[in-house]
């Protein structure tokens, strides 16, 4: 599972991401062996990926290339509405 979301575009709508960020912290941990990945695509990440910008297209082109360093992503979740992170 990847949770991908916009740390720009989020914190406009919500202002602190701190809570939402611990809290899926705190999920992927409760999981246990799970493989559960949370990133943002626009800022510097984990995975050493070029940050994107809000494009729907360089989005998925972003996803592809986490997938290519984890393995297949069985589910993804966009934390946000189109407005934070566009759906296509």
């Amino acid at each position: 599972m990847l949770i991908l979301s916009g740390k720009n575009a989020l914190e406009k709508r919500i202002k602190d991401v701190r809570p939402i960020e611990k809290a899926i912290d705190e999920y992927i941990e409760s999981q246990g062996s799970c493989q559960i990945h949370f990133c943002y695509h626009d800022v510097s990440n984990k995975y050493r990926l070029k940050p994107v910008k809000k494009d729907a297209g360089a989005i998925r082109n972003f996803v592809q290339r986490i997938e290519k360093k984890i393995g297949t992503i069985d589910i993804l979740l966009l934390l946000g509405g189109d407005e934070v992170i566009p759906f296509f």
